[in-house]
């Protein structure tokens, strides 16, 4: 599967590949049963990270850093 995602990266001019190359790729190897957990999981993942951003400049600006 990560050479087919590589694949659609490479076919967009990009060298690194992103979670809609890996969804893609689901769909291309017919494995789009997974494709509802994979991006629930990117999502939950994806707003961790906002989360985690948000409080750690929140707690630098606190501390005079930013």
């Amino acid at each position: 599967m990560d050479n087919r995602a590589n694949e659609n990266a490479a076919s967009s001019g990009r060298k690194t590949i992103s979670p809609q190359d890996v969804l893609k790729a689901l769909d291309d190897l017919e494995f789009g049963d997974f494709k509802p957990r994979l991006e629930a999981e990117l999502a939950s993942s994806f707003t961790f990270s906002i989360l985690h951003l948000g409080a750690v400049k929140a707690m630098t600006r606190g501390w005079g850093m930013v």
